[in-house]
């Protein structure tokens, strides 16, 4: 646990020393989309957005293309701690960040401090240190996979569809794109009919009709404040090509550092270093006979896969959706956390695993420097 723990501060005082090193506090247009609507919460969806930098040439966007759950965390964290909007936003992100490595805790226990180092990935650095919806988004996602596990694992409780419509409705009131785990909720109360487990698929069908309620509702309401169910169609977005895909799932999947305009020498030696390593644990898990995939990991991989395919169709059929590694990393993240947990509960620890681990966490502590603002403290020491 003190590892665990010592992991989080240390991701925090990371992106403590990001935020800082941006002049504007590593915002985004959407960061200052979801800031002026947790300043307007009584506006609700009502009106439009000046979508873009401050200073800049904005464009008027309905507010309904961002749900309210993020803006309004952030203005209960500014109401309680009386901190401006854009820092009570980076106190609901490391808040966040903290709930899903209490639930990687339960989860892993004393391996959790080696499944967690998947966090401080280029990928997880960005979305933490953004004013973004993703870092609660990630935490409802592997709440509602703790709830599937238990289920799984023959742990009966009798708010379980309380539970998993609460996760359904809260993902989707942080990204729209949580619309895709209804999905899921539905895919295993088929397979609960299937295993004859009625009590267990009868739960999942009534959280999927709450759930389902609450968000037609919502764009309901939405539609009649703003004239949009989601507000997509004032934001124009490219369409991409078969490269710029291409792209967007290697960024998902690249550990330290995304490839941008052009590779340079860093990113092809991590990417080297990850391939490697990639290629070892597999041959490691390969010839480890005391080898098992636990539940667990299979549902993490699984609903790695799952999301992975389901926000590819989306963006096939809905070209407002911005496709890049931050849509993807409910996948990415997802898939890191398995695939190191997968490798932290191998039994016969050999040679050959003990120096994967230790691999693993040396390319880990290197992605956590090489995403440090470098720059920025060499000019802070000199």
């Amino acid at each position: 646990m003190l590892k665990q723990l010592f992991l989080w501060l240390a991701i925090c005082l990371a992106i403590l020393l990001r935020v800082v090193s941006q002049p504007d506090g590593y915002t985004s247009p959407d960061s200052h989309a979801y800031l002026f609507k947790a300043e307007n919460i009584h506006k609700h969806q009502s009106g439009v957005v000046a979508f873009g930098h401050p200073g800049t040439r904005q464009l008027k966007v309905a507010s309904a293309n961002w749900p309210i759950g993020y803006s309004a965390l952030t203005y209960l964290v500014h109401k309680a701690t009386f901190l401006p909007l854009l820092s009570a936003s980076k106190v609901v992100n490391i808040a966040f960040l903290g709930l899903v490595f209490v639930v990687l805790y339960i989860w892993y226990r004393d391996s959790a401090w080696f499944v967690t180092s998947g966090f401080v990935s280029y990928c997880a650095f960005e979305i933490y240190s953004h004013t973004w919806s993703e870092g609660p988004f990630l935490f409802f996602v592997i709440l509602l996979l703790h709830f599937i596990h238990l289920d799984l694992m023959r742990s009966f409780s009798k708010w379980r569809w309380l539970q998993i419509s609460l996760c359904l409705i809260g993902l989707f009131l942080l990204r729209y794109a949580g619309f895709i785990y209804l999905g899921l909720a539905g895919l295993f109360a088929i397979y609960f009919i299937v295993d004859k487990q009625r009590i267990r698929a009868w739960q999942y069908i009534l959280a999927c009709t709450i759930a389902i309620s609450f968000i037609s509702a919502y764009l309901i309401y939405n539609n009649s404040v703003s004239g949009s169910f989601f507000g997509a169609h004032h934001v124009a977005m490219l369409d991409m090509g078969i490269y710029a895909f291409f792209k967007a799932y290697v960024n998902a999947i690249s550990f330290a550092r995304i490839y941008v305009k052009e590779p340079d020498l860093v990113y092809l030696v991590l990417i080297f270093f990850q391939l490697v390593i990639l290629i070892w644990s597999g041959l490691a898990i390969k010839n480890n006979h005391s080898f098992q995939l636990s539940i667990l990991n299979r549902v993490l991989l699984g609903v790695s896969i799952f999301y992975f395919l389901g926000i590819t169709l989306l963006k096939v059929f809905i070209t407002a959706i911005d496709f890049d590694y931050r849509i993807m990393s409910p996948f990415s993240l997802l898939l890191f956390t398995g695939l190191l947990g997968l490798i932290s509960e191998v039994k016969n620890e050999t040679w050959g695993i003990k120096w994967l681990k230790r691999s693993i966490v040396a390319f880990a502590a290197i992605s956590y420097l090489v995403n440090l603002p470098n720059q920025f403290l060499l000019d802070l020491i000199l």
